[in-house]
């Protein structure tokens, strides 16, 4: 079976992707962050001091980060 990012590289266009982990999680390891490596154009954050919950724990920071990358120019 293959993994979400090679069946999102697979999809045509290729979608934009931000992946937002919380470096603290205890739920889902910061390191699957990796899985989506292959995803053309993907962006990815760690967020320092934050759990499994970004968006509850650093709603500000997690907001930034969308904002920023919703603001950012499409790859070509």
């Amino acid at each position: 079976m293959k993994s979400t990012g090679e069946r999102l590289s697979q999809l045509e266009p290729v979608p934009r992707l931000l992946v937002i982990f919380g470096e603290l999680d205890q739920v889902v390891a910061p390191s699957n962050a990796i899985l989506f490596e292959q995803v053309p154009g993907a962006k990815f954050v760690i967020l320092d001091g934050v759990g499994h919950s970004p968006i509850v724990e650093a709603p500000e920071r997690t907001l930034n980060e969308i904002r920023e990358f919703l603001g950012a120019p499409l790859p070509e």
